[in-house]
């Protein structure tokens, strides 16, 4: 699954894309990373911007907070190279919407980078390790409302995620995968566009397609596989806007029945 970095003037030298939902409709982009130019603090030339106070409750909201302080941002970059060996520890806070029954991650780490959920109680709740790849997870405790993020590094990450051959468009993958019978595509969009989703087989024959408007900001399609048997498919998104030529990034996602 492809993520496209933000813009470059923000890039850190890695960045993590993390999708965060409260299932009844919130969602937010939250990205943690290492840059040699990156301080503990807000660090504003690398796109960290501190955020408000947490809105009214019941109102989804989720956030960074920086280590030994109360400063929160959608962006966490701490110090250091991509050839980094190590463990750099980030901590999600968050408030759930009303009606939710828990905060639903996801991610695609690349090469030379693994990732643990844990509790601020030393994992007695939440302890869960994940390796390089595709990854999501739910947590279905609604008491709790923090977590630590903790990112291992090798010293040799391989990514894509810096390199932008697509400014302004950016998909994530596919939740819940595996699914049944439905599944949500997310994306992200700079300026407002047509966008055509299309469902293939494994085999590349065409069973589904749709295309709708959409402004600026992050969306979600829903997919629901009526009479679809189960297995591999793939799915592929195209921003098609006035102003530059149509832009495509797939994914594959799996169908249990």
């Amino acid at each position: 699954m492809l993520l496209i970095g933000q813009a470059v003037e923000d890039n850190a030298v890695f960045e993590l894309p993390v999708l965060a939902k409260d299932g009844v409709g919130g969602s937010y982009l939250i990205i943690a990373g290492i840059d040699p130019a990156a301080t503990s603090g807000l660090d504003r030339n690398l796109g960290e911007a501190e955020r408000p106070p947490f809105p009214p409750g019941g109102i989804f909201d989720v956030r960074f907070k920086f280590p030994a302080s109360n400063i929160t941002s959608l962006k966490d970059i701490r110090n250091g190279e991509t050839t980094f060996q190590g463990q750099i520890d980030y901590e999600i806070i968050w408030q759930l919407g009303t009606g939710s029954s828990g905060l639903e991650l996801s991610w695609d780490l690349p090469q030379g980078v693994t990732m643990k959920l844990t509790d601020i109680f030393g994992g007695i709740v939440v302890n869960k390790s994940f390796p390089s790849g595709p990854g999501q997870y739910k947590v279905t405790n609604t008491a709790l409302n923090s977590l630590k993020l903790i990112l291992t590094f090798s010293g040799n990450i391989v990514s894509g995620l810096n390199i932008d051959p697509v400014p302004g468009f950016r998909v994530f993958p596919n939740y819940p995968n595996p699914f049944n019978p439905s599944t949500t595509i997310t994306f992200e969009l700079a300026k407002s566009s047509l966008i055509n989703l299309d469902i293939l087989t494994s085999n590349g024959e065409l069973i589904f397609s749709s295309r709708h408007f959409f402004e600026t900001g992050l969306h979600n399609i829903h997919y629901k596989a009526n009479n679809v048997s189960g297995g591999i498919y793939i799915y592929r998104l195209t921003s098609l806007s006035e102003d530059s030529p149509p832009v495509s990034i797939a994914g594959k996602m799996t169908l249990i029945k």
